[in-house]
């Protein structure tokens, strides 16, 4: 039920674990020290299988994969095309014991040319181009919440900046209001509690910001705090009416329902509850 800033690099999980996927397949360091480590299980750490790997990392390909017809030596000699030579190398030091300077001093050089040939052509490839923060985590900045500063490079859209103004208005109305305003500090933490374990029940797994809970837990007699909490549990009832529901004709998945706006409002309503500033901006407190 609730989260700590880290998780914030998680906005949503299904995403997170695609774009890893993807940084993997560009990189693939795990399953060359997987091809390593096969290798000196089949044929131990003997100066001749050094030797082989060796010439792997120092010659180019293709012809490296002629070097040996080894089911998991030609696989590495594969990935090693790959990777930088010094990491490379350094999966060879680790997987044999041996010390990585020495093994560089003996091949790094060779190595590192070998895994960066010289451009044919006019020269050298384009440079990657920059990216954003959001493009990077594949979110739009109406769901940087938790990021957002004063000044800083996360700028709501127009409808975002309506609806944290209409939440601002709903926060003051309940502050003013609400016949529960003022309960004792027990019962309100046990109310906030609840709300979160619902939140669990109806959107699945989305966390309260453990900055905010801990606040909680040495306000939770504070009238600015509990209207909060109250506010949480009436957008609860609505949004959780709002998510898109399956029926025998429309079959809503799983990717459909986590990217529909009334999950994405509440999961904006916990990181605007963890970010003091905005919440300071937008609640007052």
């Amino acid at each position: 039920m609730v989260c700590g800033e880290k998780d914030v690099r998680a906005l949503d999980k299904e995403r997170y674990v695609d774009l890893q996927k993807r940084i993997l397949s560009m990189y693939p360091v795990k399953e060359a020290a997987d091809c390593l480590g096969r290798i000196r299980l089949l044929d131990g750490a003997k100066e001749e299988t050094l030797n082989t790997i060796k010439a792997i990392l120092t010659t180019p390909a293709p012809e490296r994969y002629a070097i040996s017809d080894g089911t998991y030596y030609k696989r590495f000699a594969e990935l090693s095309e790959q990777l930088p030579g010094e990491v490379s190398v350094k999966l060879v030091s680790e997987t044999f014991g041996l010390e990585y300077a020495d093994l560089m001093d003996e091949i790094g050089d060779a190595a590192c040319a070998a895994a960066r040939p010289e451009e044919k052509g006019d020269g050298a490839s384009s440079p990657v181009p920059a990216m954003t923060t959001a493009a990077f985590f594949m979110a739009d900045n109406d769901d940087r919440v938790y990021w957002w500063r004063e000044n800083g490079d996360v700028v709501f859209s127009d409808a975002m900046e309506n609806w944290l103004r209409e939440l601002g208005g709903e926060y003051k109305s309940i502050l003013h209001t609400h016949t529960l305003i003022g309960m004792d500090g027990e019962t309100s933490l046990r109310r906030l509690v609840e709300e979160l374990h619902r939140i669990e029940n109806v959107f699945g797994k989305l966390y309260c910001f453990h900055t905010f809970f801990y606040e909680y837990l040495g306000n939770s007699d504070d009238p600015r705090y509990q209207a909060a909490a109250l506010l949480l549990g009436d957008l609860i009832d609505r949004l959780g009416g709002e998510l898109p529901q399956p029926d025998r004709e429309n079959f809503i998945t799983n990717r459909e329902k986590k990217n529909s706006l009334p999950l994405l409002k509440m999961k904006r309503y916990l990181a605007l509850l963890g970010n003091r500033e905005l919440r300071h901006r937008v609640l007052g407190f």
